[in-house]
């Protein structure tokens, strides 16, 4: 059985449901954000206090999940424009190295030499 298909079960969640996300989209600004989680909070728990014990249990598996894909790294997108800059600018530095170490390594090939 879906995860949807649990709440469907349920009159009116749907109808809770939209509601809800009419209001998140009428946007979020400092002074009726704390007003706004409030009113998502009681949602919530008017809507939990309907679910049966099957259903809580599913409500608490996706608590979880969510609580680990938080702890999860997210790699962020690789900005191409910037990687060939440094790619550049990494490349004439690894140039000047590489001439420094051959001079370097001839100056210590002489003095074998001379030896």
């Amino acid at each position: 059985m879906g995860g949807r298909e649990v709440f469907r079960k349920k009159p009116g969640f749907w109808d809770t449901a939209i509601d809800f996300w009419g209001f998140v989209r009428s946007g979020y600004n400092t002074e009726n954000l704390t007003t706004k989680m409030t009113v998502m909070k009681e949602l919530i728990q008017q809507d939990l206090e309907k679910l049966d014990r099957e259903q809580l249990q599913q409500v608490f598996e996706f608590i979880a999940f969510l609580k680990f894909r938080a702890r999860l790294v997210t790699i962020p997108a690789i900005d191409e424009t910037n990687l060939a800059a440094l790619y550049s600018e990494f490349a004439e530095e690894d140039r000047q190295l590489a001439e420094l170490g051959i001079s370097e390594y001839a100056e210590l090939l002489k003095h074998e030499d001379l030896a």
